[in-house]
């Protein structure tokens, strides 16, 4: 019975192999929210070059425009393929109205890394979970 079943298996060939999910990489995003409560709209644009890194990443939120810098945009993972925006009210000691940007890599199964940026209405702009 064993000579049979490893026969069997040896000679359909895709037994041995299942389906393999893969990445596909951002190239260019715009993400657009009209907000939530005292957000107001959010806009949220990037895009990469050639061999995969973003060169910009825009912020439109609270009334201004931010350009993040190439030190932050840097720390993104290359094969990111997702990204998420949301706010927090926040309390004007610390900072105040906050955006966050979440870049992630992951597949149905699970998210395999994340980057979150905060940004708050001063236009700080910090790595907050890496």
């Amino acid at each position: 019975m064993k000579f049979v079943l490893f026969c069997a298996l040896a000679l359909w060939p895709e037994a041995g192999f299942t389906s393999k999910e893969g990445v596909l990489t951002i190239q260019k995003f715009r993400l657009e929210s009209s907000g939530i409560g005292t957000s107001g709209p959010v806009v949220v644009e990037g895009h990469r070059d050639d061999k995969g890194k973003f060169q910009s990443i825009r912020v439109q939120a609270f009334g201004k425009t931010l350009a993040l810098d190439t030190s932050i945009i840097a720390q993104i993972n290359d094969q990111a393929n997702g990204v998420q925006i949301s706010y927090e009210h926040g309390y004007r000691s610390v900072g105040g109205r906050t955006i966050y940007l979440v870049f992630s890599k992951g597949f149905t199964s699970e998210v395999k890394a994340k980057l979150v940026l905060s940004i708050d209405e001063s236009g700080k702009t910090e790595i907050v979970k890496h």
